[in-house]
């Protein structure tokens, strides 16, 4: 059983009553040891799953119990690839060593948000007048960088 980012993980089984489903995600050991263990994906309840980024290169596995107890049924994925052309795209930003995003704020201005191997950057478009783009805001790796999309808007997003 495969499974591409942003395609749903369906599970079906003969059960008697509805069966208690909890899906995990495969964590390797850092131990060195070959260890793995598997994390529940807290949200993830039910009989399908929509893979997230996070779980790209990740094996899933899915916990079924039967309403009356027993032992858990299990099946696990291979690990959850990308789809061809967005694995391509990636690709392309890491031979080229930064990923450029053109962005609006709520006013409308134009951004540029730049992420490099270094750095991310937030920076205004050049004016038409001949000036420059700027860099309004810089961060490198040390601090943590999270950038929040909008659930009610995939559209916007916020670092």
């Amino acid at each position: 059983v495969g499974g591409l980012l942003g395609t749903p993980l369906k599970a079906s089984g003969e059960f008697v009553g509805t069966p208690e489903a909890t899906w995990f995600r495969q964590r390797s050991s850092l131990t060195g040891r070959g260890e793995d263990r598997f994390v529940p994906l807290g949200a993830a309840q039910g009989l399908e799953y929509l893979p997230t980024a996070d779980d790209v290169g990740a094996v899933l596995r899915l916990e079924c119990v039967g309403p009356y107890g027993g032992k858990p049924v299990a099946v696990e994925t291979s690990p959850i690839a990308l789809d061809p052309p967005t694995h391509a795209e990636l690709e392309a930003f890491l031979r080229k060593g930064q990923a450029e995003f053109h962005a609006f704020t709520p006013q409308q201005e134009a951004r540029i948000v730049l992420v490099t191997r270094k750095n991310i950057k937030v920076r205004s478009k050049s004016s038409r007048m001949g000036g420059g783009a700027s860099t309004l805001y810089k961060q490198g790796y040390q601090r943590p960088v999270t950038a929040v999309v909008d659930e009610h808007s995939p559209q916007e997003m916020a670092l």
